[in-house]
Parts: C-alpha cells; sequence; structure tokens
C-alpha cells in the first residue's frame, strides 16, 4: 500500500519534466519521504527522485490517476503574538474554543484571553460564535458575547502557521 497522500500524488504528478513545486508543508513532507530533493533554479522548486517517481506509480497502480492539484492554500499572514496563541491555543483544544475570561477554562485556570484579542481574532475570520436554534435570525458575538469557536479559516491558519493538525469536528446522532 502506498503511503503518499492524495496532495503528494498531485503534486508529483503535476511535474514538469520531474520539477514540482506545491505548499511548502507538503514538500516539506515530500523532501523528508526523499520523494523530492531541492532543485538548483531555486523559487521553492524540487526535482523528483527516483524513489518518488516508484511512490507516484504505486500510487497510480492504486487509485488510478493523481487527482488534479487543487489551488494550493493562501500562505495566511502570522497574526500578532496573542492572537496567534489565541488561535494555537484553540486548535489544540477539542472543542476548538477560543477561550475568554466567561468561558470555563477560565475558572479551571487554562488559558484564556481578553475582549481585546477575542475581538481582533473574530474580525479576522479566525473565530465566530455557533448559531443556536433559538436563533430569530442572524446574529454577531458582538450581539450576544457567546463563546467564539475557530472558523474554517482558523483552523487552516493553525495547521499552516502553528503545525497543528486540526480538523472540522463531526458529530454522530445514534438512537437507541
Amino acid at each position: 500500500m502506498s503511503t503518499l497522500s492524495p496532495s503528494g500524488a498531485a503534486i508529483l504528478a503535476a511535474h514538469k519534466d520531474g520539477i514540482v513545486t506545491g505548499h511548502a508543508a507538503a514538500m516539506a513532507r515530500l523532501r523528508a519521504d526523499r520523494l523530492v530533493v531541492p532543485h538548483d533554479g531555486g523559487k521553492g522548486e524540487h526535482r523528483m527522485t527516483p524513489a518518488g517517481r516508484k511512490a507516484l506509480e504505486r500510487w497510480q497502480e492504486e487509485h488510478g490517476d493523481a487527482p488534479a492539484p487543487a489551488m494550493p492554500p493562501a500562505i495566511l499572514r502570522k497574526l500578532p503574538a496573542r492572537q496567534h496563541e489565541a488561535v494555537i491555543t484553540a486548535a489544540q483544544r477539542p472543542d476548538q474554543l477560543v477561550a475568554g475570561r466567561d468561558d470555563e477554562p477560565y475558572h479551571k485556570g487554562e488559558p484564556w484571553f481578553l475582549g481585546t484579542t477575542l475581538r481582533a481574532v473574530h474580525k479576522a475570520g479566525y473565530a465566530d460564535i455557533r448559531p443556536q436554534p433559538y436563533d430569530k435570525g442572524p446574529v454577531t458575538w458582538e450581539e450576544t458575547g457567546r463563546s467564539l469557536y475557530l472558523t474554517p479559516l482558523g483552523r487552516q491558519y493553525a495547521r499552516q502557521r502553528g503545525n497543528v493538525d486540526v480538523r472540522r469536528r463531526r458529530v454522530v446522532v445514534i438512537s437507541g
């Protein structure tokens, strides 16, 4: 079985005469697996190794053609220190809560952040409230003061800037 990820396969399959480019984190993984090596041309280019060619062939045998490479995610600019810490801390929590003084982590002595930090993280789009069934329409954090949780953009930031493998939580309800 191939250990090459679909993203890695897409990057390798999109090569131009053995020269590949891709998102820095994906390229680092391919380099660590010795599937690519830096290319003398610079500009973040890498050259596929013979092991890379074999891994791609193995992947294609198991899965068919590699998926078309997606547009690489935009590299998000680094937030100021406290905002960065708030997003990364939330990404490491199972509930992805960006904790403030009104949240349970404050009372448990766990990390929490001031309202100014929460406001900035919310304004940047990295965290938002969760809608509730009793809402009579769209409501905002400023109106409700509810707890903030990471958004897809916040999870992307944590993966890019904090190297935290955070994903959207899925809840499955099973009736008995």
